[in-house]
């Protein structure tokens, strides 16, 4: 029965080739080399300028992108990234191939015809018929076809893996000349760099035609392998220039299946066809009936190229897929986690749209007066209460389309923290001693779980637990509960195994010594068995040993010191301290006076207190010297020098001597201090009065009668005495006292006769 139905079969082909044949004037095939001129248009309102067409091997529908096929009945996703590009662009649900095997289908795609090819292998340059190449040069369009790891790439004897089977393009007599076979190209796969190279070139080809070798193209290898190839591929196929800068698409198609088809006819050979690029419309998917016919009829419908067969063009063309449809309507949804919320806790909102055209803005109205945009937002209810949330969704369409959705949020109040203890029993164990944990938990929402670290990387769960130790050490036992809602508290308490660890430190006095410094170190230890000893080292190459140590250093610095204790079982324990001893500071002082500036009479003494206050603790003795400018008073320091002592002060006296004649002015005394090289200086204005001028403390009127001064002193109640010079001299003599010395006492001066002033 098969013999007869192939051979009827035959028979069929035979008759159409020759309808063909008589019909060629009219459906433009040529039994010559000499091409027909077709009057065709590249308009620039075609869906596309730029077409790539990849070719695929050797699965059905169903056996390639089944759970997005209704009919294949199976949710398995064997070509993940095939599914997601046909949800992503266009796919054709009822796609089929036109003939077994490979062969007459790629001719059927290339010439309109299977030309009576029952088989494979019937290459190269036999067929003298019109094909897709002579439609594209006519009018005036560029074309390249790849063929994988093909050799004599660029030449008439190009040859891919597989011959002709699944390259058309050496099948067609009029295809050998050499400026055709120039187009003819190896590319290497996987990464088919040559291939990629032409769509990213100056000039872009219009036609390009990709045939994968049989890993690639699944013919010897499974969906999962052809898949994760185009996942390659594709993508820089779609990032390309010609994809991102022209109308341009992509078309993968399969050349046959197992003559099973989901939808229609069963008996159908439905394959896998998805377009893709920025001519296709966006998640388009139809089940009209095509076929390989139909790919050409889609080129010619697109460029006005004339059919080659009445094969073409009788097909349905695939425009349904070109353009831009109109949005879906726009539909909005949210969530929120979690479903039971207390005021106070964090709930995660997450808005979704569907339908529209992306992307969206979403806005959220919490119900308590709380706003927040995007399709991820946390928001927190500060009391308990119901609120109503809405959400709110735009899409990017014109018009634009706006979807709300609300639900009711209900939030209740937290209950009391949580909280937990546990137990030790006992506290302190041996090695290989059974310990039991016991832990309690209040508060938050029950039921609890219970969890346990027992400090030696072991765990465990449960209200109650055992645990042996394997080793002496005090081991930090950590319990965690959880409640209901997720909420947890941790509790750690120690467990002592055996001996309890050898630790040691130490404290050192005084804390900021200086060199020289007597500094006294404590050590201290606990832990494994005593007695211990103790071992110093001062950093510094000096050592000593014992629980307490005395230490003074030398030079000012920075020293690690380092404690050693060894207990009675010879276990030791070190620790380190740094300490610093201090630079001591300068010696230094101060010098002073109450008063910068004093008035002196001639003829008068003056002295002035000059104070030394110590500083940083100088040594040895303050001497002191001074000296006036301009020449004139005499001045003494008494004493000399003096000893300061620490944190003291002493002074001495600076004593001004002004002679009767020494000229009126301002005289500067400096002062100078000296310990060893440290000097400090002052400086003490003396001003000297005109030799006319009373005394600072005087309150007398002076009379000038002849050559004698008469004195007029104001006494009390307003009383004046006039007393002569002479009198008064008298009288001082007769006291005993030197009337040449001041005292109040102005000399007398021919002033000859007026008021002296």
């Amino acid at each position: 029965m098969k013999t007869e139905n192939k051979r009827r079969s035959r028979i069929i082909r035979l008759v159409l080739l020759m309808a063909v044949l008589a019909a060629s004037q009219t459906v433009g095939f040529e039994t010559s080399w000499k091409l027909q001129t077709v009057n065709a248009t590249l308009s620039s309102s075609s869906a596309f300028q730029y077409i790539v067409t990849i070719l695929m091997e050797n699965n059905g529908l169903c056996d390639v992108t089944p759970s997005i096929v209704s009919g294949c009945n199976s949710s398995s996703i064997p070509a993940p990234y095939l599914t997601t590009l046909a949800q992503t662009y266009g796919f054709s649900t009822h796609y089929t191939a036109v003939d077994h095997p490979s062969e007459p289908n790629y001719v059927a795609l290339f010439g309109g015809s299977t030309f009576g090819y029952t088989s494979d292998g019937y290459c190269c340059f036999q067929l003298n018929a019109p094909n897709l190449v002579d439609r594209l040069e006519t009018a005036g369009l560029t074309w390249k076809a790849f063929a994988e790891d093909a050799s004599g790439s660029g030449t008439c004897n190009f040859m891919p893996p597989r011959s002709g089977d699944h390259y058309p393009f050496i099948g067609f007599s009029d295809m050998k000349p050499s400026a055709r076979c120039a187009d003819m190209l190896t590319t290497t796969s996987p990464l088919d760099q040559e291939f990629v190279g032409a769509l990213n070139g100056a000039t872009l080809p219009n036609y390009v035609w990709l045939t994968p070798n049989d890993t690639d193209n699944m013919h010897s290898s499974s969906v999962a392998v052809g898949d994760a190839y185009l996942a390659t591929l594709v993508p820089l196929i779609l990032s390309s220039r010609m994809f991102t800068t022209q109308k341009a698409a992509l078309f993968i198609v399969f050349d046959e299946g197992n003559d099973f088809c989901p939808t229609g006819n069963s008996n159908s050979d439905c394959v896998v066809a998805e377009w893709s690029g920025p001519a296709v419309k966006k998640a388009y998917s139809s089940s009209t009936s095509y076929n390989h016919y139909s790919y050409l009829s889609t080129l010619e419908a697109n460029w006005n190229l004339p059919s080659l067969t009445s094969n073409d063009a009788s097909a349905t063309p695939m425009t349904e897929f070109f353009g831009t449809p109109p949005p879906p309507a726009l539909s909005a949804s949210f969530t929120y986690s979690p479903s039971s919320t207390q005021a106070g806790q964090p709930v995660m909102f997450t808005a979704s749209a569907s339908g529209g055209t992306s992307p969206f803005t979403f806005s959220l109205s919490f119900g308590d007066g709380s706003t927040g945009t995007g399709s991820l937002v946390t928001h927190t209810y500060s009391s308990a209460g119901s609120y109503t949330t809405a959400l709110t969704v735009e899409d990017s369409s014109t018009p634009q389309q706006t979807a709300t959705s609300q639900k009711e949020v209900s939030v209740t109040s937290p209950p009391p923290s949580i909280s937990a203890t546990f137990t030790v029993s006992p506290s302190s164990a041996e090695v290989g001693q059974s310990i039991s944990f016991t832990a309690s938990a209040s508060g938050g929402a029950p039921p609890y779980s219970y969890s346990w670290s027992f400090g030696d990387g072991s765990a465990g769960t449960g209200l109650q637990v055992t645990y042996t130790y394997n080793s002496d050490g005090t081991y930090q036992v950590t319990l965690t509960v959880a409640d209901s809602l997720g909420n947890t508290v941790t509790g750690v308490s120690p467990v002592v195994i055996g001996t309890a660890p050898l630790q040691a430190g130490f404290t050192n006095s005084p804390t900021s010594p200086q060199p020289s410094d007597s500094i006294n170190f404590t050590a201290s230890a606990r832990g494994g068995t005593p007695p211990y000893s103790y071992s110093w080292d001062f950093g510094n190459g000096a050592s000593a040993t014992g629980d307490t140590a005395a230490y003074s250093y030398a030079t000012a610095g920075s020293y690690t010191v380092t404690l050693t204790v060894i207990d009675s079982m010879n276990r030791s324990n070190n620790t380190t301290q740094s300490l610093t001893i201090y630079s001591p500071a300068q010696p230094d002082f101060r010098l002073n006076t109450d008063r910068s500036t004093l008035i002196a009479q001639p003829g008068s003494e003056q002295s002035l207190a000059i104070t030394v206050t110590d500083s940083s603790g100088p040594s040895g003795t303050i001497r002191f010297n001074a000296t006036i400018s301009p020449s004139g008073p005499q001045i003494s320091l008494d004493p000399a020098n003096i000893t300061l002592a620490s944190q003291g002060s002493g002074s001495t006296n600076l004593n001004i001597d002004v002679a009767s004649n020494t000229p009126p002015g301002p005289y500067w005394v400096q002062v100078n201090a000296t310990n060893g090289s440290i000097t400090h200086s002052i400086t003490v204005q003396v001003d000297v009065a005109q030799n006319s001028q009373l005394p600072p403390t005087g309150q007398a009127c002076q009379f000038c009668m002849g050559s004698t001064v008469i004195i007029a002193i104001i006494g009390l109640a307003g009383a004046v005495t006039l007393v002569s010079v002479q009198a008064l001299r008298r009288r001082r003599m007769a006291e005993g006292r030197d009337s040449s010395k001041k005292e109040g006492l102005i000399r007398a001066s021919r002033c000859r006769g007026r008021l002296l002033p």
